[in-house]
Formats: structure tokens, C-alpha cells, sequence
């Protein structure tokens, strides 16, 4: 059986750190909890960690807090908290654990702000660049009402959802970027050193070439002559797209283009209001008023066309509308979510039934995706082998014709 690396806090609220042999990470979490032991990491010990240390490529530090670090304290701070270890000593334990760099100055800040009297929320909020609207918004409300490890395990899950869909979708469209940048690389290789080994052949033969193989001779002689203004190009256009105004007119029209696209728009749409549901939904959850938690979870919303759709909400609500009818108006928006709104209005379940949305979106995201990747892929690859095919055909084509082997 392999061995678990574990940290565990007792019930007096002292941290513990050993290994013990189980089948699976459940079985160590349930056997320090037969101890009276609230787990906060149970790792798998690495085979070759035991006898070599593993090379790896040099990095910068660090100057920020990671996601996937902040999704780590979130975790554990929930955990000690669900110990009934007291916030200050929670935070002091995750300090002496796990914190690192920039993550342990940022927890002996908002430890010293909390042991200062400030609330918890207060704390994380002079820190914005860390924790998100959301975060300090769904923290508040779960100090108000008492439940701030449940506030905080809620936090950790959203997070958890929206990583796993993100990097499914980036996963899922990797290999097709993949192929497709290889396939232009190979191109331009052929394009830039080969072709122009014929040039000389085909001046010396003094006869009318295809037109198919001037058209690649005369686009290899180009790419020979001014291929360098391609880098130039690329770093000129990314220095000027450095500049707010232009990135942000350009982040307009492409999620314009995005969302007006015949497949890729209902998909972009339902993957924003994925985001946005799930959030409102934990928002009402937590005890957030309806009118802010509508304002704070259109801030997760990166599409400009669909946060613009979303804008006329919060006042529609404030004036007594309810939140299905202010999500209807808009033909922007899917259509699922302001009639399931509307039945958990009437149920009286509203925050559960945006969160209902939010699986069903996501799930029809990720079939969506799935089903077109494996249509894309073979359709991308005998596309670029048709592409490919066609220009080594092309000087073929010529070469054989000076020697006069018919084709």
C-alpha cells in the first residue's frame, strides 16, 4: 500500500505531521479522524522523492499569490475552522505549515489585522488584488451569520467548479492548437528553405510553370526575402495592443465576434452565465441581499455583450421586478435561466435553482466541446495535409514536367 505525507490539527488545536500507510487518501483522512484528528493534507509520497530529488527548471520568485494557492488556504483555513480551532490560531498554523513568499506575507497582514479587532472580511478586503468581490462578499456573510467555515468551504468549491471547467476546455482544445501551430511551422519551413532550392531549376528550364506552383514559389520567395518582418510584425503588434484603450477595444469586438458566431456564441453565452449563476446562486446562499449579489456576480462576467446584457438587472430588481423577469429581457441571455429562476421563485428555492442552471450550463458546455473537438480534429488534420499535399504537389508538379514524365 503507498504511504501518505499528513498534516492534522487535534482537538486541542495542536498541528501533527507524520506518514502512515493506507490504501487511499479517504483511508487516512478516516483513520486520523477515529484519533480525534481533523485532516488538513494527506499527499502521496513520491516513489522517487524517497531517493533522488527530482530536477527541475529554475524559476523566478514569485511575486503574487497563485490560484491555486489561495484555492490551498481557503481549504485549509475552512478545515482548522471546521476543527473549531480559533480564527487567529487557524491562520497561525497555516502561516507555520504551508505559507511561503508572497502567501505568508499576505496571511501575517490579515493576521495582524484580525488580532487588531478588524472582522475577518474587513482584512481580506485591503487586499483586493488577492481576494475577489465574491470572496470578501461571501466571507462577510458568512461571519454575519455565524457559519464562516461554511462560508469558506462554499468558496473553495466555486473555485474548484470553475478551474475544472476551465481547464477542461483548455485541455480539450490543446491538441488541435497544437497541430494546427505545427502544421503552419512546417509549412513555413517548407515554404522558406526548400522551395527555394527549385528556383534556379525551374529559371534554367525556361518553361511555363503551373500557376499553382508559381503562386508557392512566389510566396516562398517572400517569406526568403521579408520572413523577418514576421517578428518584427508580431512584437510591434503586441506592444501596441500593451496600451489599456486598445486592448480593451480590442477585447470588445472579439467578444462581439464571439458571441455573434453561429455555434461559438451560444456556447461563449452559456459558459458566462455558468459562472454568473453559480456565483449569484451561492451569493443568496450565504445571505447576500439580492440586488448586491446580482451587482457582485456580474463581476465575474469577462464578456463584454453579455455583462452589458446583465447591467440592466440589478435596477430592474431594485425597482420590484423579480430576477427571472429582469433576466428574460434580454435576447442575449439563454433563455434556461430566467424560466428555472422563475420556478425557484415561486418554490421559494431561488439560489438552489441558479445553482441547478449553473450544472446544467456547464455540463452542456463540456458536451459541446467534447463532441466538437472530436469532430474538429479530423477534419483539421486531413485539412492540413490536403494543405501540405497540395504545395509539395505543386513543384512536383514542375519538376516532373521539365524532365517530361507525364502525371
Amino acid at each position: 500500500m503507498p504511504w501518505y505525507q499528513f498534516k492534522s490539527v487535534n482537538q486541542a488545536g495542536d498541528l501533527i505531521e507524520g506518514q502512515m500507510e493506507a490504501s487511499t487518501q479517504t483511508a487516512v483522512v478516516e483513520a486520523l479522524r477515529a484519533k480525534g484528528q481533523t485532516t488538513i493534507r494527506a499527499d502521496p509520497v513520491e516513489q522517487a522523492s524517497q531517493t533522488r530529488q527530482a530536477w527541475t527548471w529554475p524559476q523566478w520568485p514569485s511575486t503574487s499569490v497563485s490560484h491555486a494557492q489561495l484555492s490551498d488556504f481557503t481549504v485549509e483555513l475552512a478545515t482548522l475552522l471546521q476543527a473549531r480551532v480559533p480564527l487567529d490560531q487557524a491562520l497561525a498554523l497555516i502561516e507555520r505549515i504551508s505559507a511561503k513568499g508572497p502567501l505568508l506575507s499576505l496571511i501575517q497582514a490579515i493576521r495582524n489585522d484580525v488580532r487588531g479587532g478588524s472582522p475577518f472580511s474587513d482584512a481580506l478586503a485591503r487586499h483586493p488584488r488577492v481576494f475577489s468581490t465574491v470572496y470578501i462578499n461571501l466571507v462577510h456573510a458568512g461571519e454575519t451569520a455565524g457559519a464562516l467555515d461554511l462560508a469558506l468551504e462554499k468558496l473553495a468549491e466555486l473555485a474548484e467548479r470553475s478551474r475544472e471547467l476551465k481547464d477542461a476546455l483548455v485541455s480539450a482544445l490543446l491538441y488541435p492548437l497544437i497541430l494546427t501551430i505545427v502544421a503552419i511551422a512546417s509549412l513555413v519551413v517548407i515554404l522558406t528553405f526548400v522551395t527555394p532550392r527549385f528556383s534556379a531549376m525551374f529559371e534554367d528550364a525556361g518553361i511555363a510553370l503551373p500557376w499553382s506552383t508559381q503562386l508557392v514559389m512566389s510566396i516562398g520567395e517572400l517569406l526568403t526575402n521579408y520572413g523577418w518582418l514576421l517578428p518584427v510584425a508580431v512584437v510591434a503588434t503586441w506592444l501596441i495592443t500593451r496600451a489599456p484603450q486598445v486592448r480593451l477595444q480590442l477585447s470588445q469586438a472579439a467578444d462581439r465576434l464571439l458571441i455573434a458566431a453561429p455555434v461559438i456564441g451560444p456556447l461563449t453565452a452559456r459558459y458566462e452565465m455558468t459562472r454568473f449563476c453559480r456565483t449569484l446562486g451561492n451569493l443568496l446562499r450565504g445571505g447576500v441581499a439580492v440586488v448586491d449579489a446580482i451587482e457582485i456576480s456580474r463581476g465575474t462576467v469577462s464578456n463584454c455583450v453579455i455583462a452589458t446584457a446583465l447591467e440592466a438587472v440589478p435596477a430592474m430588481v431594485r425597482d420590484g421586478g423579480s430576477v427571472s423577469t429582469a433576466l428574460n429581457t434580454s435576447t442575449k441571455l439563454p433563455r434556461l435561466a430566467g424560466e428555472l429562476a422563475a420556478i425557484g421563485e415561486a418554490s421559494g428555492t431561488l439560489s438552489d435553482m441558479l445553482i441547478k442552471v449553473a450544472d446544467i450550463y456547464e455540463r452542456d458546455v463540456r458536451t459541446v466541446v467534447q463532441r466538437s473537438v472530436k469532430v474538429l480534429e479530423p477534419l483539421l488534420i486531413v485539412s492540413l495535409a490536403v494543405i501540405v499535399g497540395a504545395v509539395i504537389f505543386s513543384v512536383l508538379s514542375a519538376v516532373l514536367k521539365i524532365h517530361e514524365i507525364p502525371i
